[in-house]
């Protein structure tokens, strides 16, 4: 027996009878207070500042709720680019590295859930604080504290790369609807790098006799960075004559690298500087 399917599926496939979404909750983008991020809070970060890969800090972010407050279940989040080998925050174990705790000017504790991918590219790491059994008005406050050392915890663990802007980004859902609106402000700190463990020259693979080219040195700390905490006088000896080489060279306190140009070798071998 033949059966024209294409009338069933097209039968199946009448949506004419849905509910319409503003009756079943979904309230977004209708529920959103306004445009502007100022109303939304302000954050600040303390201590601000520089601070060595690989150390252990501690860090108090202070959000002031802003005009529209905060709903019952309404939440912050405070996220972080993915890319970063600082490790996960932790409720569990208030002895361990990276501990987060969390509370409010109402006396509340904020309910803490930490997820590694739990926002959107690039900010996929993500802390929710979210308010449970009230409400916040405008004026409040959240404090949570990354790397809580009350208990034993050594701290909110750097990185081990060097970054200007270590951004602890702040999001809003003041309505509760689950859409997080950035507010202006952006704290942020520096992951600047440790003393020098290793020292490098480099060199170019291949110049021809008479060739200009550079000599560059540098100290590293021990995850790779070049250090700024270098302060040392170099005493320089090449395998040929290099022209214009001096016999020592500096780098001084606050300088990452040092490049020696316009040297060149009138002759030919392997040229090698210690």
């Amino acid at each position: 027996v033949a059966k024209n399917y294409s009338k069933i599926r097209s039968a199946n496939a009448d949506n004419s009878k849905t509910v319409n979404s503003e009756l079943v909750g979904e309230v977004w983008p209708m529920a959103v207070p306004a445009e502007d991020p100022v109303l939304y809070g302000q954050a600040e970060l303390s201590p601000e500042g520089a601070f060595q890969v690989r150390s252990y800090q501690t860090f108090t972010l202070t959000y002031k709720v802003g005009r529209f407050g905060l709903d019952d279940n309404g939440s912050i989040r405070v996220v972080f680019r993915f890319f970063g080998d600082w490790g996960g925050l932790q409720t569990k174990d208030p002895a361990a590295p990276n501990f987060v705790t969390a509370f409010t000017s109402q006396g509340t504790k904020p309910q803490l859930d930490f997820q590694r991918i739990g926002h959107s590219r690039p900010w996929m790491k993500c802390l929710t604080a979210r308010i449970q059994g009230g409400y916040l008005s405008e004026g409040d406050t959240i404090t949570i504290t990354f790397g809580d050392t009350s208990g034993g915890s050594p701290g909110f663990k750097m990185q081990t790369f060097v970054e200007s802007a270590f951004e602890f980004k702040v999001l809003v859902d003041a309505c509760a609807v689950g859409h997080y609106v950035p507010i202006v402000d952006k704290p942020a700190v520096s992951v600047a790098p440790g003393p020098p463990a290793v020292w490098k020259a480099v060199l170019p693979t291949l110049r021809r006799p008479g060739e200009i080219f550079q000599l560059g040195i540098k100290a590293e700390d021990e995850w790779g960075n070049p250090s700024d905490q270098a302060d040392r006088e170099l005493n320089l000896k090449a395998s040929l004559k290099v022209k214009n080489l001096p016999e020592k060279a500096a780098i001084i306190m606050g300088q990452k690298s040092l490049a020696l140009e316009k040297l060149s070798v009138a002759d030919e071998g392997i040229l090698s500087i210690c």
